[in-house]
């Protein structure tokens, strides 16, 4: 996540939105020592300036921010809930939400009022991994967390 966090660092610093943030799109380069993590395919980023808002309908559907789900303008905060999905994925094995099809995925993304985590896995989990699936998975996007506030956020200090 930390190498994840790096990489949305440099698209921010270059005013960039992805878009299109998802598992699928997560590169491990295995030409190192450590394997890094590069994110892939760019075909939906653009070029975003601060304040600047966006308006076309794309990404994956398991990892689209509510607001773009909306056909409302959206920020690159709208990445930030890509890598909510993405963590809670990886720490619980499941996406946030599902659906039998993209219509009841979208409306169960839109109604959803609390993230809801797998039986027994806040009993698993750290407190500030929870903490941050939470912070990032906010249906509004004025309350979820900011690009430096996730950057700085505990659970990407300190190795667990």
């Amino acid at each position: 996540m930390r190498q994840l966090a790096a990489g949305l660092q440099v698209l921010q610093g270059n005013h960039l939105i992805h878009r299109d943030l998802k598992p699928q799109n997560l590169l491990l380069s295995s030409h190192e020592t450590i394997p890094q993590l590069k994110i892939g395919d760019f075909g939906f980023a653009r070029s975003l300036m601060p304040q600047g808002l966006a308006d076309t309908f794309c990404g994956s559907p398991l990892y689209m921010a509510p607001e773009i789900i909306r056909n409302q303008k959206y920020d690159a905060k709208a990445d930030l809930w890509s890598v909510g999905a993405i963590l809670f994925q990886l720490v619980t094995g499941e996406p946030p939400f599902e659906g039998n099809s993209q219509l009841q995925l979208f409306q169960n993304i839109l109604s959803s009022t609390e993230l809801q985590f797998p039986k027994g896995a806040l009993d698993e989990l750290h407190p500030d991994c929870v903490d941050l699936c939470r912070s990032l998975l906010r249906q509004n996007p004025v309350e979820r967390l900011t690009f430096k506030d996730f950057f700085h956020h505990k659970f990407l200090g300190e190795q667990r």
